[in-house]
């Protein structure tokens, strides 16, 4: 699947994020549990590739703004605090 090829990707950090910023904002807006987890993983992902890449600036971006949006609107408020939590350690 695109998150897992993404995540073990030897490739350039900056085709692992393409990948998985598409993942988060696919025109269909598909939320349900398979999908939001899948999601769920990317943000981590993209996270810890911006990390890695020493760009933090990204990561308050990633979380911020539009890309994660649609996202944090359509989950519980417990779920978007867990996420936020998670990427801010």
């Amino acid at each position: 699947d695109l998150l897992s090829s993404a995540e073990e990707s030897d490739g350039s950090s900056e085709s692992r994020i393409q990948t998985l910023t598409s993942i988060l904002t696919e025109p269909r807006d598909r939320f349900g549990p398979k999908a939001s987890s899948v999601k769920e993983r990317s943000i981590y992902a993209l996270a810890r590739n911006y990390c890695q890449a020493e760009d933090y600036q990204q990561v308050v971006d990633l979380l911020t703004g539009s890309t994660c949006a649609s996202f944090f609107t359509n989950v519980t408020k417990a779920k978007c605090a867990k996420v936020v939590r998670a990427v801010l350690e």
